[in-house]
């Protein structure tokens, strides 16, 4: 609910923490780094975008069950790499949403 208008507001413009994803040199796996700093979903990605790689891409249930077993117990909810598109759902990595 946006508090100034009284109205409720996207949930894509909603602030929340972010998980970002990166790779350092020479490595195969990406790491998750959990951003504490309240954004809308658009800037967390601009912001992962200039410091990482992009928003965490959770392409295996593997990856899903470390990704929150790695973050701090008390946040309610964060962004990833999810959005939706006309043709369901997609990753910002293009792949479409399913778990391997």
């Amino acid at each position: 609910m946006d508090a100034e208008h009284g109205a409720a507001r996207p949930v894509e413009k909603q602030k929340t923490a972010v998980v970002c994803h990166g790779l350092a040199a020479g490595q195969i796996t990406s790491r998750y780094f959990f951003i504490q700093k309240p954004m809308s979903w658009d800037k967390g990605r601009e912001f992962c975008q200039s410091h990482f790689v992009d928003l965490a891409v959770l392409s295996t249930e593997k990856e899903c069950v470390a990704l929150l077993n790695g973050i701090p117990t008390n946040t309610a909810s964060f962004w990833l790499g999810l959005h939706k598109q006309r043709s369901g759902w997609k990753w910002t990595s293009g792949e479409e949403l399913s778990y391997k």
